[in-house]
């Protein structure tokens, strides 16, 4: 590798970190994300492990504020969902009232990933009911 490009690749290093600190203290920042990704693109050198993964949060992160609903597809792709999903799963199907105390400390604590847990439940849960209505419905019109 030249020592311009190793150069230039150091100076963009640098300003990704940069970026990632003010990213950090300021989330909500579409140009800021955008910058990010795009000096990334242009560095010369083998990406690392670390520049992958920075790279697949912060395009995770730019969806996520063009678009809210991604919080909730990406928040899908997670273990902590799919943990999330089991818990209140057995919670829905608990046998001992006293768990509602211990299960709602939970939901406060893990905040608000199990929101998005409880909404994917309550869409399904709709559908289905939705489907079963339509059954019945379609049944009752073919017996008139």
């Amino acid at each position: 590798m030249k020592n311009g490009s190793l150069a230039s690749d150091q100076d963009i290093r640098s300003q990704l970190e940069e970026l990632e600190s003010q990213i950090s203290a300021n989330p909500l920042s579409i140009d800021k994300v955008e910058l990010f990704l795009s000096l990334q693109n242009q560095l010369k050198d083998d990406w690392t492990e670390n520049d992958f993964a920075l790279n697949l949060q912060m395009t995770m992160a730019l969806q996520e504020l063009k678009d809210p609903t991604f919080k909730i597809v990406n928040a899908r792709l997670t273990p902590e969902y799919k943990a999330c999903l089991a818990r209140i799963k057995k919670w829905l199907t608990r046998s001992k009232p006293y768990e509602d105390r211990e299960f709602l400390e939970y939901i406060f604590e893990q905040s608000p990933l199990p929101t998005y847990v409880l909404l994917d439940l309550l869409v399904d849960m709709t559908k289905k009911r939705s489907l079963e209505k339509l059954k019945t419905d379609l049944i009752e019109h073919k017996k008139k």
